[in-house]
């Protein structure tokens, strides 16, 4: 009994774990600034907003160095913001703006460029 007891408590915990709001894309949008921080977040800021996945901000999504395809990522996002073209951005989920914030921002998943 206490066994089964551990086990639905744990099946539980890892339910409530994942749950997470659905991955959405912007619409075509002008990246309007682009913030680098020494804490691995960084800030890639937007005219047309983002959806907010329920976060504080919609202006901008956050992007993490500890993404594997984050240099990928910002290097689209700068080569957008030079040469003026739009982008669609896609998002999930919610994550501190800094370190020790409580407001938050959606979190970059992907980065398109378009013509």
């Amino acid at each position: 009994m206490k066994f089964r007891n551990v086990l639905l408590t744990s099946v539980a915990v890892m339910l409530t774990s994942t749950i997470a709001h659905a991955v959405e894309n912007s619409n075509r949008v002008l990246i309007t600034s682009i913030e680098s921080r020494d804490t691995g977040l960084h800030g890639i800021f937007v005219d047309g907003g983002v959806p907010s996945q329920g976060c504080s901000f919609s202006d901008r999504a956050i992007l993490k160095d500890v993404d594997p395809a984050a240099k990928t990522m910002l290097s689209v996002a700068l080569a957008a913001m030079v040469s003026g073209k739009k982008v669609v951005l896609q998002v999930g989920d919610c994550t501190p703006v800094n370190t020790g914030y409580d407001t938050t921002a959606p979190v970059l998943k992907k980065v398109q460029i378009y013509n």
